[in-house]
């Protein structure tokens, strides 16, 4: 597995552009025989022993190491999809990472601070390998590399498989934001926290965190759709988790991301 950083000229931006109401909002790998001649002289010369008949060989059992098939590893380097995969990942939880929410929190907190990135990065991710249209569900873009799910080792079909499920999910989740906050201008209203925004809050400070209007978001099912939000937040939540028991993306990864 290399540990490096993805060059530049290979990976797009994984970050999502903010929609209306974020834009809004913010205003953020020995020959057989020897017959040679008798010694000349008064002797007689003293003949050679008859040669016996080569013996014949017994077979020997075969030496050659029986090798069984050699399983897929799952971050072979000769396999481009995953290279795409954890490259794309990595560059998003190294942005996230870097950024002021969990900066200061990887020294109080490397664990905390890491699952929080894993979470973002499926979020942000999960956003853009897919078009906007549906039509190829089974089918993601990373790298520019077109990726079949169905294609792809056992755990990583299912952790992927999900991501693409929650990028979809998310971005109609953005489009309801979008809609909601046009509706609240035309009538000049106030804007609402955006749903999709919310999300990315309680991923990056957990549940229980102080939204813009002084309230403790994240710790019921009511006030404006945190229901919605948080029943979101956990399908991430829950998928971080796998994805955190593949070898690329264990912890011990924090400091290369973070150098």
């Amino acid at each position: 597995m290399t540990q490096s950083r993805v060059p530049n000229y290979m990976i797009g931006s994984s970050q999502v552009s903010p929609g209306y109401a974020e834009a809004f909002q913010a205003n953020p790998v020995a020959a057989r025989s020897y017959n040679g001649a008798g010694p000349s002289g008064s002797r007689p010369r003293t003949p050679s022993p008859p040669t016996l008949p080569p013996l014949k060989e017994v077979p020997r059992p075969s030496e050659k190491p029986v090798i069984s098939p050699r399983a897929p590893a799952v971050d072979d380097e000769e396999n481009l999809d995953l290279v795409a995969i954890r490259e794309t990942m990595y560059s998003s939880m190294s942005d996230t990472l870097a950024s002021q929410v969990l900066r200061p929190v990887i020294d109080k907190d490397a664990k905390r601070a890491y699952y929080s990135a894993v979470c973002l990065a499926i979020l942000n991710v999960g956003m853009t390998v897919q078009p906007e249209s549906n039509d190829t569900p089974n089918l993601i873009s990373m790298m520019e590399r077109e990726i079949r799910l169905s294609d792809l080792p056992g755990p990583y079909k299912t952790c992927f498989t999900q991501l693409a499920a929650i990028g979809r999910e998310a971005r109609k989740l953005r489009e309801d934001d979008d809609e909601r906050a046009i509706a609240y201008v035309a009538r000049g209203k106030p804007l609402p926290e955006p749903r999709i925004g919310r999300v990315q809050k309680l991923l990056e400070r957990g549940v229980g965190y102080v939204g813009p209007d002084g309230r403790i978001r994240g710790t019921s099912n009511s006030s404006g759709g945190t229901g919605r939000s948080r029943e979101f937040t956990s399908k991430i939540t829950a998928l971080a988790l796998e994805i955190m028991k593949l070898s690329a993306f264990r912890e011990d990864m924090l400091p290369m991301l973070v150098a």
